[in-house]
């Protein structure tokens, strides 16, 4: 499936179990498109959504539609995982205060490049003195070991921090149910000193500068989490079938 940048797909169910558009939830864009009523693996219904490209998108997985309508093998377990990121990705940061998240590589998206706007600290002259700073960005990309192997990050701004160093240091520990979600979130509290361990450093200097601080930590209390959508109801006419669910 091929979908521009800031798109999301938004379904419109009816209870006969047929769609009959899809539409873009961010600018009210229709796709051509067929939407048809299927079953996932025995799992239960399921929405599949034919975008006329030669691809479809069932359950957040891409299938590749054969001649004569057979479907072929699915992607494989990181492409799957990729795919899914980026929905989660684009859902959580699309118009976020403080942090920006750019595809820029993949497709599904392997590589991405993440401007955070919150409160941090950079060196600066000769002595590497740390003074404030308010914009970062960060490069994540997602190897052929993803996500079995945690993501690899690197600072693209000048940053003063015990585990910031030519890599960023996320964690000792990785488990692939972590979300890139969580890991953007996290760099985004590791910047504000939210989150620091002067015990693990690529910086020693910052490591130091952090101990002899701690009262002046941290630089900024943000909240980067997304706020949870609301979630209301619209009332059913007589005669009306559907059901219209809105989020705010």
């Amino acid at each position: 499936m091929t979908v521009a940048a800031g798109h999301g797909i938004m379904l419109r169910i009816r209870n006969c179990g047929v769609v009959p558009a899809v539409s873009c939830r961010n600018c009210g864009v229709f796709f051509g498109c067929r939407v048809i009523c299927a079953s996932a693996g025995g799992a239960g219904p399921s929405f599949r959504a034919d975008l006329g490209d030669g691809s479809e998108w069932l359950n957040q997985r891409l299938f590749v539609e054969g001649r004569g309508g057979h479907r072929q093998s699915p992607m494989n377990a990181r492409l799957r995982r990729l795919a899914a990121d980026y929905e989660r990705i684009r859902d959580s940061f699309t118009g976020h205060p403080y942090i920006e998240v750019k595809p820029v590589s993949g497709n599904p998206p392997e590589r991405y490049e993440v401007t955070y706007r919150v409160p941090g600290l950079r060196p600066e002259g000769l002595l590497r003195r740390p003074v404030r700073a308010n914009l970062h960005r960060v490069e994540i990309y997602l190897g052929a070991d993803y996500p079995r192997g945690k993501p690899m990050c690197k600072v693209l701004t000048p940053i003063f921090h015990p585990n910031f160093g030519s890599w960023v240091c996320i964690g000792d520990h990785w488990a692939a149910g972590e979300t890139l979600v969580d890991v953007i979130v996290k760099i985004g509290n590791m910047i504000q000193y939210r989150d620091y361990n002067p015990r693990s450093a690529l910086n020693l200097q910052a490591a130091q500068w952090a101990v002899a601080n701690r009262h002046r930590l941290p630089i900024g209390k943000l909240d980067l989490y997304p706020r949870e959508p609301d979630i209301s109801f619209n009332p059913v006419r007589d005669g009306d079938s559907d059901v219209d669910i809105v989020l705010r």
